[in-house]
Order: C-alpha cells, then sequence, then structure tokens
C-alpha cells in the first residue's frame, strides 16, 4: 500500500473505530472485524526481486470474520 504501519497508525488515519477490528491475541496486530477471514504468519525466508521483496510466511493462526460463510475455513 502507500501508507505504511511504521508511519503511524493506518486505524486512527482511515477513522476505523476500535468496534470494527479485534486485538489479536497471539500478535501486536489488529484484524478487522467483518472481513471473511485473516491469516497470522511466521516470517520463514525472503528473497530480493528487483525493487521488492518476496516474504515467504509460516501460517500459526486463522480467524474466521463475521463476513466468512459458514463454512468458510475448513481445517
Amino acid at each position: 500500500g502507500y501508507f505504511s504501519g511504521a508511519d503511524g497508525d493506518k486505524f486512527a488515519r482511515f477513522n476505523i473505530s476500535p468496534n470494527e477490528y479485534i486485538e489479536s491475541p497471539n500478535a501486536n496486530v489488529r484484524l478487522f472485524s467483518r472481513s471473511i477471514s485473516a491469516l497470522e504468519c511466521k516470517l520463514v525466508n525472503t528473497f530480493p526481486t528487483g525493487d521488492h521483496i518476496f516474504c515467504i510466511g509460516e501460517v500459526t493462526a486463522q480467524y474466521k470474520g463475521s463476513a466468512a460463510p459458514e463454512d468458510a475455513l475448513h481445517s
């Protein structure tokens, strides 16, 4: 995106109220409560790819948001 979380609180910047997100129990991140799903990952490796960095992650947790269909996120 155009706005880095390192530059400040994105949720405050875009007027996203606290009732629109939940705090992750596992990491210091916020998750949109109305999303379909969210994945938390542990960084495993990175590779330079021109002017970007390609990141490889291992999923450590998954969340089903309120917008998800009943059969979402089957294990």
